[in-house]
Protein backbone atom coordinates (compact mmCIF):
# COMPACT_ATOMS: atom_id res chain seq x y z
CA UNK A 1 0.00 0.00 0.00
CA UNK A 2 3.08 2.30 0.22
CA UNK A 3 2.94 2.81 -3.68
CA UNK A 4 -1.11 4.56 -3.48
CA UNK A 5 -0.08 6.34 -0.78
CA UNK A 6 3.25 7.96 -2.01
CA UNK A 7 0.70 8.55 -5.41
CA UNK A 8 -1.74 10.32 -3.82
CA UNK A 9 0.70 12.52 -1.63
CA UNK A 10 2.63 13.52 -4.78
CA UNK A 11 -0.41 14.03 -6.47
CA UNK A 12 -2.08 16.20 -4.02
CA UNK A 13 1.27 18.39 -4.03
CA UNK A 14 1.04 18.91 -7.92
CA UNK A 15 -2.80 19.68 -7.94
CA UNK A 16 -2.79 21.83 -4.91
CA UNK A 17 -5.88 20.41 -3.57
CA UNK A 18 -7.07 17.50 -0.64
CA UNK A 19 -7.22 14.11 -1.59
CA UNK A 20 -11.14 14.15 -1.17
CA UNK A 21 -11.53 17.28 -3.90
CA UNK A 22 -9.62 14.94 -6.04
CA UNK A 23 -11.86 11.91 -5.77
CA UNK A 24 -14.73 14.19 -6.02
CA UNK A 25 -13.77 15.58 -9.49
CA UNK A 26 -12.20 12.42 -10.61
CA UNK A 27 -16.05 10.52 -10.35
CA UNK A 28 -17.47 13.27 -11.61
CA UNK A 29 -14.84 13.96 -14.62
CA UNK A 30 -17.01 11.22 -17.23
CA UNK A 31 -20.33 13.35 -16.87
CA UNK A 32 -18.70 16.25 -17.43
CA UNK A 33 -15.84 15.22 -20.46
CA UNK A 34 -17.74 12.23 -21.80
CA UNK A 35 -20.08 14.51 -23.74
CA UNK A 36 -17.53 16.51 -25.42
CA UNK A 37 -15.36 13.60 -26.98
CA UNK A 38 -17.57 13.30 -30.01
CA UNK A 39 -17.34 16.91 -30.86
CA UNK A 40 -13.49 16.90 -30.72
CA UNK A 41 -12.06 16.03 -34.54
CA UNK A 42 -8.22 16.28 -32.74
CA UNK A 43 -8.43 13.27 -29.50
CA UNK A 44 -5.34 14.84 -28.47
CA UNK A 45 -6.77 18.04 -28.04
CA UNK A 46 -9.42 16.77 -26.08
CA UNK A 47 -7.34 14.66 -23.32
CA UNK A 48 -5.19 18.37 -22.82
CA UNK A 49 -8.45 20.43 -22.21
CA UNK A 50 -9.23 18.09 -19.88
CA UNK A 51 -6.75 20.33 -17.65
CA UNK A 52 -6.32 18.66 -13.39
CA UNK A 53 -9.52 17.17 -13.90
CA UNK A 54 -7.64 14.22 -16.08
CA UNK A 55 -5.21 13.65 -13.02
CA UNK A 56 -8.11 13.72 -10.30
CA UNK A 57 -9.67 10.96 -12.72
CA UNK A 58 -6.89 8.91 -12.42
CA UNK A 59 -6.56 9.45 -8.95
CA UNK A 60 -9.85 8.57 -8.53
CA UNK A 61 -9.46 5.06 -10.68
CA UNK A 62 -6.12 4.16 -9.17
CA UNK A 63 -7.85 4.30 -5.55
CA UNK A 64 -10.61 1.58 -6.05
CA UNK A 65 -9.98 -1.10 -3.76
CA UNK A 66 -9.78 -3.16 -6.67
CA UNK A 67 -7.27 -1.22 -8.90
CA UNK A 68 -4.85 -1.52 -5.61
CA UNK A 69 -5.12 -5.38 -5.65
CA UNK A 70 -4.22 -4.76 -9.19
CA UNK A 71 -1.31 -3.17 -8.71
CA UNK A 72 0.36 -5.34 -5.62
CA UNK A 73 -0.05 -8.36 -7.67
CA UNK A 74 2.09 -6.64 -10.57
CA UNK A 75 4.65 -5.27 -8.08
CA UNK A 76 4.91 -8.53 -6.37
CA UNK A 77 6.03 -10.17 -9.71
CA UNK A 78 9.33 -7.80 -9.65
CA UNK A 79 11.75 -7.79 -6.80
CA UNK A 80 12.64 -5.01 -4.80
CA UNK A 81 15.79 -4.09 -6.44
CA UNK A 82 15.71 -4.68 -10.43
CA UNK A 83 18.13 -4.35 -13.55
CA UNK A 84 15.57 -4.54 -16.08
CA UNK A 85 13.85 -2.05 -19.04
CA UNK A 86 10.34 -1.58 -19.36
CA UNK A 87 8.15 0.70 -21.30
CA UNK A 88 4.94 1.91 -19.94
CA UNK A 89 2.90 2.74 -22.87
CA UNK A 90 -0.03 5.37 -22.56
CA UNK A 91 1.15 5.48 -19.22
CA UNK A 92 -0.64 8.22 -18.16
CA UNK A 93 0.70 9.46 -14.03
CA UNK A 94 1.56 5.82 -14.13
CA UNK A 95 1.46 4.88 -10.78
CA UNK A 96 3.18 1.27 -11.47
CA UNK A 97 5.64 2.03 -13.44
CA UNK A 98 6.67 4.98 -11.34
CA UNK A 99 7.25 2.26 -8.54
CA UNK A 100 9.02 -0.11 -10.77
CA UNK A 101 11.20 3.08 -11.71
CA UNK A 102 12.16 3.03 -8.59
CA UNK A 103 13.05 0.17 -7.73
CA UNK A 104 16.26 0.28 -10.72
CA UNK A 105 13.91 -0.44 -13.79
CA UNK A 106 15.39 1.74 -17.12
CA UNK A 107 11.54 2.97 -17.83
CA UNK A 108 10.68 4.99 -21.07
CA UNK A 109 7.18 6.70 -20.36
CA UNK A 110 4.86 7.58 -23.13
CA UNK A 111 2.13 9.28 -23.70
CA UNK A 112 0.35 12.56 -24.98
CA UNK A 113 2.70 15.93 -23.38
CA UNK A 114 0.70 18.59 -21.98
CA UNK A 115 -2.16 15.77 -20.31
CA UNK A 116 -2.05 16.67 -16.80
CA UNK A 117 -2.06 13.13 -15.85
CA UNK A 118 1.79 12.65 -17.74
CA UNK A 119 2.94 16.25 -16.79
CA UNK A 120 2.06 15.35 -13.24
CA UNK A 121 4.23 11.66 -13.70
CA UNK A 122 7.13 14.03 -15.47
CA UNK A 123 7.18 16.20 -12.50
CA UNK A 124 6.79 13.04 -10.24
CA UNK A 125 10.16 11.78 -11.36
CA UNK A 126 11.99 15.26 -11.41
CA UNK A 127 11.11 16.14 -7.85
CA UNK A 128 11.77 12.26 -6.20
CA UNK A 129 14.85 11.83 -8.70
CA UNK A 130 12.98 8.58 -9.02
CA UNK A 131 15.60 6.48 -11.15
CA UNK A 132 16.42 5.99 -15.40
CA UNK A 133 13.38 7.61 -17.47
CA UNK A 134 13.39 8.44 -20.80
CA UNK A 135 9.79 9.89 -22.47
CA UNK A 136 10.15 8.49 -25.88
CA UNK A 137 10.03 4.41 -27.59
CA UNK A 138 13.39 2.65 -27.10
CA UNK A 139 14.17 -1.00 -27.93
CA UNK A 140 15.16 -4.17 -26.06
CA UNK A 141 12.22 -4.14 -23.77
CA UNK A 142 12.17 -6.64 -20.98
CA UNK A 143 8.51 -5.67 -20.33
CA UNK A 144 5.62 -3.41 -21.35
CA UNK A 145 3.11 -2.15 -19.48
CA UNK A 146 -0.20 -1.27 -21.65
CA UNK A 147 -2.78 -0.80 -18.50
CA UNK A 148 -6.12 0.90 -19.66
CA UNK A 149 -4.07 2.10 -22.93
CA UNK A 150 -4.98 0.08 -26.06
CA UNK A 151 -8.97 0.92 -25.86
CA UNK A 152 -7.64 4.52 -26.22
CA UNK A 153 -5.99 3.97 -29.54
CA UNK A 154 -7.45 3.79 -32.94
CA UNK A 155 -4.59 2.04 -35.13
CA UNK A 156 -4.07 0.01 -31.57
CA UNK A 157 -3.49 -2.86 -33.65
CA UNK A 158 -0.12 -0.86 -35.60
CA UNK A 159 0.99 -0.02 -32.44
CA UNK A 160 1.06 -3.23 -30.54
CA UNK A 161 3.12 -4.39 -33.51
CA UNK A 162 5.52 -1.91 -32.85
CA UNK A 163 5.85 -2.17 -29.56
CA UNK A 164 6.20 -6.39 -29.93
CA UNK A 165 9.32 -4.97 -32.55
CA UNK A 166 10.65 -3.47 -29.49
CA UNK A 167 10.52 -5.94 -26.76
CA UNK A 168 13.78 -8.93 -26.47
CA UNK A 169 13.35 -12.51 -26.81
CA UNK A 170 12.97 -12.84 -23.34
CA UNK A 171 9.91 -10.14 -22.76
CA UNK A 172 6.88 -10.15 -21.73
CA UNK A 173 3.71 -7.67 -21.92
CA UNK A 174 1.01 -6.65 -18.82
CA UNK A 175 -2.30 -6.05 -19.99
CA UNK A 176 -5.76 -5.09 -19.03
CA UNK A 177 -7.12 -4.82 -22.11
CA UNK A 178 -8.89 -8.11 -22.93
CA UNK A 179 -11.30 -8.03 -19.71
CA UNK A 180 -12.24 -4.15 -20.33
CA UNK A 181 -15.62 -4.32 -22.31
CA UNK A 182 -16.87 -1.15 -21.59
CA UNK A 183 -18.01 0.24 -24.97
CA UNK A 184 -19.85 3.03 -23.43
CA UNK A 185 -17.26 4.85 -22.79
CA UNK A 186 -16.10 7.00 -26.00
CA UNK A 187 -12.79 7.51 -24.91
CA UNK A 188 -12.70 3.76 -25.81
CA UNK A 189 -12.24 4.06 -29.28
CA UNK A 190 -11.29 0.47 -30.32
CA UNK A 191 -12.25 -2.93 -28.39
CA UNK A 192 -11.26 -4.84 -30.95
CA UNK A 193 -9.98 -7.81 -28.76
CA UNK A 194 -9.59 -10.41 -31.48
CA UNK A 195 -7.65 -8.60 -33.17
CA UNK A 196 -4.79 -8.08 -30.79
CA UNK A 197 -4.78 -11.70 -29.43
CA UNK A 198 -3.85 -12.48 -33.50
CA UNK A 199 -1.45 -10.68 -33.48
CA UNK A 200 0.21 -11.98 -29.88
CA UNK A 201 -0.91 -15.35 -31.38
CA UNK A 202 1.29 -14.59 -34.40
CA UNK A 203 4.18 -12.95 -32.16
CA UNK A 204 6.64 -15.23 -29.88
CA UNK A 205 4.19 -14.70 -27.00
CA UNK A 206 3.08 -18.41 -27.06
CA UNK A 207 1.90 -18.26 -23.46
CA UNK A 208 -0.08 -16.46 -20.57
CA UNK A 209 -0.79 -16.23 -16.92
CA UNK A 210 -4.08 -14.16 -15.30
CA UNK A 211 -3.82 -12.60 -12.48
CA UNK A 212 -6.64 -10.72 -11.00
CA UNK A 213 -7.43 -8.25 -14.02
CA UNK A 214 -4.48 -8.85 -15.73
CA UNK A 215 -2.83 -10.73 -18.67
CA UNK A 216 0.43 -11.50 -18.50
CA UNK A 217 1.93 -12.17 -22.27
CA UNK A 218 5.64 -14.03 -22.13
CA UNK A 219 8.04 -15.57 -23.85
CA UNK A 220 10.58 -16.37 -20.94
CA UNK A 221 9.19 -14.90 -17.65
CA UNK A 222 12.27 -14.05 -15.91
CA UNK A 223 10.01 -12.92 -12.62
CA UNK A 224 7.93 -14.31 -10.28
CA UNK A 225 5.04 -16.41 -11.37
CA UNK A 226 2.69 -15.16 -9.06
CA UNK A 227 -0.45 -16.46 -11.52
CA UNK A 228 -1.01 -18.96 -8.94
CA UNK A 229 -0.65 -17.10 -5.98
CA UNK A 230 -3.80 -15.43 -6.15
CA UNK A 231 -7.70 -16.75 -5.68
CA UNK A 232 -8.94 -15.23 -9.30
CA UNK A 233 -12.32 -16.51 -7.84
CA UNK A 234 -12.40 -13.70 -5.39
CA UNK A 235 -12.42 -11.16 -7.83
CA UNK A 236 -14.99 -9.64 -9.94
CA UNK A 237 -13.24 -9.92 -13.29
CA UNK A 238 -12.50 -13.07 -14.10
CA UNK A 239 -11.37 -14.86 -17.61
CA UNK A 240 -14.26 -14.48 -20.02
CA UNK A 241 -15.15 -17.24 -22.52
CA UNK A 242 -13.56 -15.07 -25.27
CA UNK A 243 -10.70 -14.58 -23.62
CA UNK A 244 -9.79 -18.96 -23.82
CA UNK A 245 -8.79 -18.46 -27.67
CA UNK A 246 -5.24 -17.73 -26.16
CA UNK A 247 -2.77 -20.58 -26.10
Amino acid sequence: MVWINSYNANAMKYAKMPLIEMLERGEGYSSKYFPKFKGYKDKLEYYRNTGIDQLCRQVWYHNRPLLINDGNAILSMFDQKIKIKGLDYGCGSAPIGYELLKRGAEMDFVDIDGCSGYEFLKWRVRKNNAGRAGWLLGNDYDFVILLDALEHILDCDAVMKDIISRMNSKSMIVTNYFINNDKDNPEHLRMDHSTIQNILKQSRFNSYSFIYGEFIYQNCLWGRNVATSFNTDSDDRLLQPEMQMVP
